[in-house]
């Protein structure tokens, strides 16, 4: 048959298990001398393990273990499930309103430094005012700037310094640098509402000295 037919003969269908000639013997007793039987084969595998396992093609899931075991409370005993998420959500509230009391803080400190900075204001204008009317045109404002400016960079120069209108030009650009309020302490405000009327003040002084000379 092999030899007309090109291939070779199907097998027998008889089968191990079902105890067909062929094979020299019964299947019950193969199956006996693997393990005592196909029940005691899957039995000591796992019947429900192996076909978990292999039926769907990936192994199952691994049982979650101390979940709620990894933190415990006073008492020492682990946290149910209730308790762990009632912990979370305290936790959330407390972080929030932590927020909301910073919140609160700075907009009070704000509103503090707005107050304090209208008061600023009448004093340091009245001083950086009474400057300008003593000192009357630029190089007198330069060279009396280390008298009333906030500690800064600005080194004093007297008038001789002054004379040449390209010293005074750079002398001018340098106490601009030296004044800017953005170049002080935010922390400090009266330095900072001092620093803005100088800054305005010598400004107006060069526009004054650019068309007067």
């Amino acid at each position: 048959d092999w030899m007309k037919g090109g291939k070779p003969a199907a097998a027998p269908a008889r089968g191990l298990v079902s105890g067909g000639g062929g094979s020299g013997g019964r299947g019950s007793d193969l199956m006996g001398g693997m393990g005592g039987g196909g029940a005691d084969l899957l039995g000591g595998m796992g019947s429900a393990d192996l076909l978990s396992g292999m039926g769907n093609g990936r192994p199952a899931a691994a049982p979650v273990v101390g979940r709620a075991g990894s933190i415990t409370g006073p008492d020492g005993r682990p946290l149910s499930r209730e308790q762990l998420a009632a912990r979370r959500e305290a936790e959330k509230q407390a972080a929030i309103a932590a927020k909301v009391q910073e919140q609160r803080a700075r907009e009070a400190k704000v509103e503090a430094d707005r107050d304090r900075e209208h008061d600023l204001e009448k004093t340091v204008t009245a001083r950086v005012q009474q400057w300008q009317r003593d000192k009357k045109n630029l190089r007198a404002l330069l060279a009396s700037l280390h008298e009333i400016a906030p500690p800064c960079s600005w080194k004093p120069m007297t008038l001789g310094q002054l004379i040449e209108p390209s010293a005074c030009k750079k002398a001018y650009h340098k106490a601009l640098l030296a004044v800017h309020p953005d170049k002080q302490d935010a922390g400090d405000l009266e330095k900072k509402v001092l620093a803005q009327h100088i800054f305005d003040a010598l400004r107006d002084a060069w526009h004054v000295y650019q068309q007067t000379g």
